[in-house]
């Protein structure tokens, strides 16, 4: 319900009209009228505005930018009504044109014209102040590992171009595919009972905070037909196995050969040059270790340039929902990508042997 400029009772309020969502479908006057002003029709998309059509059958569409602010705003024949830069947090920078009465603004949300502030479900935010006018509820966004977090009323870890806050509890960034991340703090890892406030599935290298659930991909010290080093993969602390060679055979591997391979314990006499350490789910570290069970007894075939180890440990990660997984073929860029250092492009380039 908001205010309406009508002092005509019972117009002098305005009804919102949902859907399934948290978005407003329609907005009527207090008497639910679709012929007045005050009816306006909201087409949604992806979770998105992307058009608004008025009681008389005009259509106005939205042009958003990567935060989903409403930055153009055009009639139906494609001429220009809203032309509006924003801020980082959200205030108006410069404003070309402002002529067709959108309130839907900074990240698509409800700007009240009287005090300037946005509505984001849970709480609002000032923008002209770049936070939150209340703290936020019960901290349903703050995570122990994360310190931009626990300041109740920052506005997305003070990171306003990259992430959004749909509902004024839940972070939103980007993952490397594009897709969305929730809760992103230190190791983009994701609460549970914030999970299940915004209603929607975590992704990305997370999980809940009181799990502890863990897998470690290692890249090891190499011998025999390894000369890239090995790389080995455990789940939450066991002994960690990888895919070698079911007999070690140098002259099949640099003659670039197929040969039968064995998922194999790793010798703890072998030194772990590095590691990475991966938060999962429960069920997420259930698929891995039943990935790796099967394995042990039904091992694939091992190639050094082809199918090796670093591309089984990608396997175990993907069988077990894990997101973004990188394709490298050597220990040493698996692990570096997925500590989110840059990938060993060159040095995967300096190995004389064809690699796919």
């Amino acid at each position: 319900m908001e205010k309406y400029s009508s002092s005509t009772s019972p117009n002098f309020y305005e009804l919102y009209w949902y859907g399934a969502g948290t978005e407003a479908l329609d907005e009527t006057d207090g008497t639910g009228s679709f012929t007045d002003s005050a009816f306006h029709e909201y087409v949604m998309f992806g979770g998105r505005r992307i058009a608004r059509r008025d009681s008389s059958g005009n259509v106005e569409y939205y042009l958003d930018d990567q935060l989903g602010s409403a930055r153009v705003v055009t009639n139906a024949t494609g001429g220009i009504l809203d032309d509006i830069d924003y801020c980082p947090y959200g205030s108006e920078c410069y404003v070309a044109s402002q002529t067709s009465g959108n309130n839907y603004k900074f990240t698509g949300k409800e700007r009240d014209a009287e005090s300037g502030l946005d509505y984001f479900t849970a709480r609002y935010d000032a923008s002209f102040l770049a936070r939150f006018t209340s703290p936020d509820p019960h901290n349903a966004g703050a995570q122990a590992g994360d310190p931009q977090t626990w300041n109740a009323y920052s506005y997305v870890r003070d990171s306003p171009l990259i992430l959004t806050d749909p509902t004024g509890l839940c972070t939103n960034g980007m993952d490397d595919a594009g897709g969305a991340c929730q809760n992103v703090g230190q190791g983009e890892r994701t609460n549970a009972n914030v999970a299940d406030i915004c209603g929607r599935t975590p992704r990305c290298y997370q999980t809940s905070d009181s799990a502890q659930n863990t897998v470690t991909v290692e890249q090891v010290q190499g011998q025999g037909a390894n000369i890239a080093d090995h790389a080995a993969i455990s789940v939450n602390g066991q002994q960690a196995v990888g895919l070698e060679q079911k007999k070690d055979s140098p002259t099949a591997a640099v003659e670039d050969k197929t040969t039968p391979g064995a998922v194999k314990p790793v010798d703890p006499n072998r030194t772990v040059k590095d590691k990475a350490v991966i938060p999962v789910s429960p069920e997420q570290a259930a698929k891995i270790q039943k990935f790796l069970d099967n394995a042990k007894t039904s091992p694939p075939n091992y190639n050094l340039y082809h199918s090796n180890c670093a591309q089984f440990c990608e396997s175990a990660l993907k069988a077990g929902g894990v997101k973004n997984v990188p394709n490298d073929v050597t220990p040493r860029g698996l692990v570096h990508d997925l500590n989110g250092s840059p990938s060993f492009v060159e040095y995967n380039r300096m190995v004389p042997f064809p690699i796919f």
